[in-house]
């Protein structure tokens, strides 16, 4: 299943990965786990986490965001490499 985000088109699918810079040379990485819609109709996004750090990554859980709100946080990554 796709959504597209009017804005600028980026493309959401399962197994895609996203990322978010924090500071510190820290980067959270979500991989795409589900994408659905809530009673009310409105698209989220289910994903997994992980902080990418000099040291390797480390796992953080599960999460979930509204589509919109998950595209305005994260950015897509070019390279699947974590």
């Amino acid at each position: 299943m796709f959504f597209r985000r009017r804005s600028n088109q980026t493309r959401v699918a399962e197994g895609a990965l996203f990322e978010r810079p924090l500071r510190d040379n820290v980067t959270e990485v979500a991989e795409v786990a589900w994408i659905g819609q809530d009673p009310f109709g409105i698209p989220h996004v289910r994903f997994n986490m992980s902080y990418r750090r000099c040291n390797g990554p480390e796992p953080q859980g599960s999460r979930m965001l509204a589509l919109e709100t998950f595209l305005s946080a994260y950015k897509p990554i070019a390279s699947h490499g974590i």
